[in-house]
């Protein structure tokens, strides 16, 4: 049992911590001052210009970092419930998993970095550019055929 749970903790700290920044770029775009960002290109910043331009398709930025976060906590919460269910056979780990991975991603993966990150935003929108703008590039073409869907 100890083997099982200590080898998925780096992998749940590692998933919840890549959630967590998707979630804290996800805010930190929405909210950035859109007026700073166009005033930081025009000055040459490359993180600004970045954010302008995911900003200009922002139906398509949304899409990819719901898309890209709900896939790394699927993974997580589906990783816990093979591991526990390991442990507690039946619906038992199942359950366990369940209850333990809502209060981590709501915490850790949501409430804590949108929190952090409205409070900064500029700041934290401009620092998560790079990974966003690959978060983007990755997962904004299934988020496109996703939005396609539902249209």
């Amino acid at each position: 049992m100890v083997a099982v749970l200590a080898g998925l903790a780096p992998a749940l700290v590692v998933l919840l911590s890549l959630s967590g920044l998707i979630s804290a770029a996800e805010t930190s775009m929405t909210a950035a001052s859109r007026g700073r960002m166009h005033q930081l290109e025009r000055e040459g910043d490359r993180a600004a210009k970045r954010i302008n331009k995911m900003m200009a398709d922002q139906e398509k930025m949304i899409g990819a970092i719901l898309l890209s976060n709900n896939v790394i906590n699927i993974g997580a919460s589906a990783l816990t419930t093979v591991a526990l269910s390991a442990v507690f056979p039946g619906p038992v780990g199942a359950l366990m998993a369940t209850a333990i991975m809502t209060v981590l991603i709501v915490i850790f993966s949501e409430i804590l970095p949108k929190t952090l990150a409205i409070a900064r935003a500029d700041d934290v929108a401009r620092a998560l550019s790079v990974p966003t703008y690959w978060v983007v590039r990755i997962f904004g073409p299934l988020a496109n055929g996703a939005q396609w869907v539902v249209r």
